[in-house]
């Protein structure tokens, strides 16, 4: 009874690391960073090194690994630059993201880093950045209409308003920036309210404020922002990325932040590479062919990975080979399928993962797929898979993962089905094959 209780305990354990919405090396709770072969941001690394005022978005598969080597690259520099690391999803949320409440949300976290870090804030600064929000009566409109859209007034709209912007210290200060967040978060913002928003005075009291972080930190600043990637609405994205990028690209320190991938083939990406120069694409891992030996060179990561957890007394050397190659190289599908598994052996009571406990997961994760996709993604990922050329048409096919974008072995771009699709795709085509022949047939 005691040997079942530990490995139910045991198991519980190895399903709270197995979490695949946690970025991995982010605690010790959560999943260690396994080196990559030939797919790290080792280049941007270097290019940061070279240059404290680098420019750079990273765009890559939705759980591919990006946060993990993002919180890998601010480790590696934090010797270079003074970093601050922040994600939009723990806080601003991807839904509300804009260049206002971005440089909002990055005031916010400047303030409260210096607070806790530095000497005290010079009186200027905090005036300063008092008169954007309308402390001063008269002064200060450009933010009057982004605080009236979240319930604050402006001491001009009202002077003894309940929630009328009031600061005289740093800390009175990053406590109302920390309520404007808390209430963005609550709201959602129309397209056409955020383009209203005049950010000019904000986003030069910001720069002014970064310029004194870097005196006070003795050494360059790297921003680095996460989960930008998860911007859905292409107008909010193209705003953020072209038409009002130099609010927040002009900052002077270093900015590295991810980018939807579709955005990669959009018509204005041009215009995005002109602005921040080239994207950095995070490939998916490799992964072994369906018969593949245990020596394959792409399996190192997954059975690392797996015995780094404690995982490899549950799935053997050959299931973990059957889940990495499923997972198409997206590590967070990898964990995904993992963790199901996991709950699987859970719920019957068994003491390791069986065959069937993965047949079950594959099964599981086709079948989402296939609620999500309608004939005519099929027909996308077809053309794009079968031409090998402009993928433009399956950007967003390639945003949620079903057509993955990777490199051959001469590390040329390729497009290839998700192998938990495959099968989708197989019968779409069987299906249009028996079409075509009905309709030659009745002619």
């Amino acid at each position: 009874m005691e040997n079942a209780t530990n490995l139910q305990d045991e198991l519980r354990g190895l399903l709270r690391r197995l979490n695949p919405n946690r970025p991995a090396s982010l605690s010790q709770n959560t999943l260690p960073r396994i080196e990559r072969v030939g797919g790290s941001l080792s280049l941007l690394s270097t290019h940061l090194k070279a240059d404290q005022y680098t420019k750079a978005l990273v765009a890559g598969h939705i759980g591919v690994g990006k946060s993990t080597e993002l919180i890998h690259l601010a480790e590696s520099l934090k010797n270079d630059y003074y970093v601050i690391f922040r994600s939009v999803s723990s806080v601003l949320g991807a839904h509300n993201t804009s260049v206002p409440t971005l440089l909002v949300f990055l005031l916010e976290e400047a303030v409260r880093r210096w607070n806790s870090e530095f000497e005290q804030m010079p009186t200027e600064l905090v005036c300063n950045i008092g008169e954007i929000f309308g402390i001063r009566s008269g002064v200060g409109t450009g933010m009057q209409l982004l605080l009236s859209l979240i319930g604050l007034q402006t001491p001009s709209e009202l002077q003894k308003a309940k929630d009328s912007p009031n600061f005289a210290t740093p800390i009175e200060m990053e406590k109302f920036l920390t309520k404007i967040l808390q209430k963005i978060s609550l709201r959602y913002f129309r397209f056409e309210e955020n383009r209203s928003i005049d950010i000019s005075d904000l986003a030069l009291a910001f720069e002014n404020l970064l310029n004194k972080m870097v005196e006070y930190a003795k050494k360059p600043l790297l921003i680095i922002i996460d989960d930008l990637d998860k911007i859905g609405d292409e107008q909010v994205s193209l705003d953020l990325f072209v038409q009002r990028a130099m609010a927040w690209i002009r900052l002077p320190c270093a900015i590295v932040a991810t980018m939807p991938v579709d955005m990669y083939f959009h018509d204005r990406a041009r215009e995005i590479d002109h602005i921040w120069g080239e994207v950095s694409i995070l490939e998916p891992l490799d992964t072994p062919g369906e018969t593949a030996e245990l020596t394959d060179p792409s399996l190192p990561f997954y059975l690392t990975l797996m015995k780094e957890i404690g995982g490899e007394k549950y799935f053997s050397a050959k299931q973990t080979n059957r889940l990495a190659r499923v997972s198409g190289g997206i590590v967070r599908d990898f964990v995904h399928l993992c963790a199901l598994s996991v709950n699987y052996v859970l719920d019957t009571g068994e003491s390791h993962v069986r065959d069937w406990h993965i047949e079950a997961v594959e099964r599981v994760f086709s079948e989402k797929f296939q609620s999500r996709l309608d004939d005519n993604d099929y027909a996308i990922i077809e053309k794009v898979v079968r031409q090998q050329g402009n993928a433009k048409a399956g950007a967003q096919l390639i945003r949620s993962g079903a057509l993955l974008c990777k490199r051959d072995e001469n590390k040329q771009r390729i497009y290839q089905v998700h192998p938990l699709v495959k099968k989708l795709m197989d019968n779409y085509l069987s299906y249009q094959k028996k079409m075509e022949n009905g309709a030659i047939n009745k002619g």
